[in-house]
């Protein structure tokens, strides 16, 4: 009975190492379901992370740099074999992927405790090696009207190093792939949630105040209205102009 069901377990994991569709898929659904419940919990609490990452960013990076490479690996190393008629990438080569890709997600969130190099250099060995792999199965086939598949992965990697390179101090060049709410600085966040929190408050004032749910001040300003000066803009109570002028601070 024993060996029966060590065999069947074998079996199972034989199966899930099989094809790349099956580890990543998985993994990207599970990472999104838990990075979604944390975030949530982090927001309703105010919680932190053990992380470089505030806990804003570090959302942003969990899906663009963890699910979304899941996802592509996913894909792309189960239909590699279909472009290029060779086997598909399978069993321990596999797992080690899959392993790279979790070490990456486990450094980025508790990188506080790492030397920021080394919490960034685990988690760029994931779409390194995927890139590697792509490109290595795409050349050996001479597949070469596939060979711009790996390029993505590639660019994927540029733009976590950059946010690595940010969060270390160093200028992160415009559009090169860094995701512009990464880029940002954690004061250009705040300023952004404040606006935010004001335009809410503001907006339960009103309520509270009886003012029409579509008013005037609910209106975008458009470039006629905004040559003519403040003349146009509508006439708010007093303490509404000071809510205003310490959100634009």
């Amino acid at each position: 009975m024993a060996i029966a069901t060590s065999t069947a377990a074998a079996s199972r994991a034989a199966t899930l190492w099989s094809l790349a569709f099956r580890p990543f898929f998985l993994a990207a659904a599970i990472w999104a379901a838990l990075a979604l419940a944390l975030w949530i919990v982090l927001f309703m609490t105010g919680g932190v992370l053990p992380s470089r990452f505030d806990p804003l960013s570090w959302h942003i990076h969990a899906m663009l740099f963890g699910f979304a490479p899941a996802a592509i690996a996913g894909f792309m190393l189960t239909a590699i074999p279909n472009w290029t008629g060779r086997p598909p990438v399978k069993g321990g080569q596999l797992a080690g992927l899959a392993g790279l890709w979790l070490l990456g997600r486990i450094a980025c969130l508790v990188s506080a405790f790492l030397p920021l190099w080394l919490a960034g250099a685990i988690d760029l060995a994931f779409p390194v090696a995927l890139c590697a792999v792509a490109a290595r199965e795409v050349i050996a086939a001479r597949n070469w009207r596939n060979l711009m598949m790996p390029i993505p992965i590639g660019v994927i990697a540029v733009a976590d190093l950059l946010t690595y390179l940010d969060l270390a101090g160093y200028g992160v060049p415009a559009g090169l792939g860094a995701p512009p709410s990464l880029r940002s600085s954690p004061s250009s966040r705040r300023s952004a949630a404040g606006s935010f929190r004001l335009h809410q408050q503001l907006a339960r004032d009103a309520r509270r105040l009886g003012a029409p749910e579509s008013s005037q001040c609910d209106r975008p300003c458009s470039t006629r209205d905004a040559s003519h000066g403040s003349s146009r803009l509508p006439t708010a109570p007093p303490h509404f102009r000071r809510r205003l002028a310490l959100g634009s601070c």
